[in-house]
């Protein structure tokens, strides 16, 4: 059955247009859902909101990007065309013949010049069409610099599953805030990190982990899921739980980690899989590089179509590593920072 409050959470989440660098269009709605359990809550200066709740035991921080994949707007043409350039690392391809929605609510129809090989697009042969007349108009609606994402919402798709735009991570922002508002609920000592600018190079998480310099971090992003037909190798599937990721392109989890991890795993009875990512790179590395080093663990969700402009994922996935982390975090609190 799928789980009604994950879902609302996340279908609120993903109704919020954040490209990289605008993460203040959500930042909202975050506040909303963290702000009764937080001692505290901020935005740093990159655009990250951190909520912290002051409670007992170690200082544990739970990560979760915020942020998706778009466009901005560069140029507008004589005839109130807007020239675009991506926002993290999509093909021009992807969005041809597709709505976008920019920042502020104004709608646009991707094309691509007749002239450009739709073999081999590029930025330059792209165009937005927001219905203006001119390039006075044009930049009455839309200013050069607006970021602007995929119109598309997410609809339910068989039992338990969601399919939409940017599920990969809203769905982490989810399972952090249910995490989060557990964990102070049971007075850990707790903060929790929407981090911004993860697409264009983990930016919001460095700042936010030199600042916070918790005693562990546990990241929760999406594992690339291999069964799709001619799918990416993966052994994570879709529809068998959380995976616990032993490394990707930044990270190689410590041992100490991941076995706190499986122990979470072991004693809730949480079926977990192992994520092993080296096409991609997660917050964990820049994490546990920061300062003079932090312990941190990675928690992973199966997307299927992970890097595309729509995904899809199961919710029993997501409540599931929301009861993974919820373990981590009680099993590590009860340790002392050298324990780990």
């Amino acid at each position: 059955m799928m789980d009604s409050q994950l879902f609302t959470t996340i279908a609120d989440l993903c109704a919020h247009a954040a490209p990289s660098g605008s993460e203040s269009v959500i930042e909202p709605v975050l506040r909303k859902y963290v702000e009764a359990y937080a001692s505290e809550v901020w935005v740093d200066s990159l655009g990250t909101l951190i909520a912290r709740h002051h409670g007992s035991g170690p200082h544990i921080l739970l990560t979760a990007h915020v942020d998706e994949p778009g466009l901005m707007a560069i140029d507008i043409t004589d005839d109130g065309f807007l020239r675009v350039v991506p926002i993290g690392a999509l093909d021009a391809s992807q969005f041809v013949d597709r709505q976008i929605r920019w920042t502020n609510g104004v709608l646009g129809l991707v094309g691509a010049a007749d002239s450009a090989d739709r073999a081999d697009l590029s930025y330059d042969d792209l165009y937005v069409d927001i219905g203006a007349a001119s390039k006075d108009e044009a930049a009455g609606r839309v200013a050069i610099g607006t970021g602007g994402v995929l119109l598309a919402g997410v609809t339910e798709l068989g039992k338990d599953r969601l399919t939409g735009r940017a599920l990969h991570n809203r769905v982490g922002c989810a399972i952090a805030i249910s995490a989060f508002e557990q964990a102070a609920a049971s007075g850990h000592n707790i903060t929790v990190a929407f981090t911004a600018q993860h697409v264009v190079g983990a930016r919001g998480v460095k700042t936010a982990a030199f600042a916070l310099h918790p005693d562990y971090a546990l990241v929760i992003d999406g594992a690339v899921a291999g069964d799709l037909p001619e799918g990416p190798k993966s052994s994570v599937r879709l529809g068998h739980g959380p995976a616990i990721r032993l490394l990707d392109s930044g990270i190689i989890v410590p041992v100490a980690m991941k076995n706190l991890l499986q122990a979470a795993a072991d004693s809730t009875g949480v079926n977990v899989q192992y994520d092993v990512g080296e096409a991609v790179r997660s917050d964990a590395g820049t994490i546990e590089a920061t300062t003079d080093g932090i312990l941190v663990g990675c928690v992973t969700y199966p997307v299927r179509g992970a890097g595309q402009l729509l995904t899809t994922v199961d919710l029993t996935d997501a409540a599931q590593t929301v009861k993974l982390v919820v373990s981590a975090v009680a099993q590590a609190a009860q340790l002392k920072t050298e324990q780990i």
